[in-house]
């Protein structure tokens, strides 16, 4: 998890050195790797190093960004999915949240699979993590009832960048939550 930035939204090349430092984390030897791309060990080396703590950074923003888990949905039957969220499924986040394990939720009707995004209480995600988080809201039940053909967890990054900043990104979470809880109670 974590904020996208504005150059992640663009796809580029890999630089020579970027394609060095993963040709070295796949464990070829620094000096092999170094003669392959033109370069001096030490160069890579150091790299390395930088790649290193650049991925130990991101992790650690990813697993202390835990106020949000994604959960693809499957439904069994496509054309009743509308039908089989508003009567299995929205029981169970309103247990959740009733319990705390979550204070909101949205979600996305994307072919074939609704991603489902659960604002986990502050502390929560933390205490207890995603997958135990995911296990204790029950769609398991609706797998084994036919309901679901079958759930798993996701990463949803939010699009901090594409929304315009941090205070942007919050007002829009809003905004889902409460268009998704609405659109609930039409059916």
């Amino acid at each position: 998890m974590g904020r996208m930035s504005a150059d992640q939204l663009i796809s580029t090349e890999p630089s020579p050195i970027h394609r060095a430092v993963t040709a070295a984390l796949t464990s070829l030897l620094i000096p092999e790797v170094a003669a392959q791309h033109g370069m001096e060990p030490t160069t890579l080396s150091d790299a390395l190093a930088v790649y290193d703590q650049a991925g130990r950074e991101a992790l650690a923003r990813h697993a202390s960004t835990d106020d949000w888990w994604q959960v693809y949905l499957h439904f069994t039957d496509w054309t009743k999915a509308d039908e089989t969220f508003t009567v299995h499924v929205l029981p169970l986040l309103q247990e959740a949240e009733t319990a705390g394990l979550i204070g909101g939720w949205w979600y996305t009707r994307k072919h074939p699979c609704w991603r489902l995004r659960l604002r986990v209480r502050p502390g929560i995600g933390a205490k207890i993590g995603a997958a135990e988080g995911l296990d204790r809201l029950g769609l398991h039940r609706l797998v084994a009832d036919g309901h679901l053909a079958r759930w798993w967890p996701g990463i949803y990054e939010p699009e901090t960048a594409a929304f315009g900043g941090e205070a942007s990104m919050t007002a829009a979470h809003a905004l889902f939550i409460t268009d998704s809880r609405e659109a609930a109670q039409l059916r």
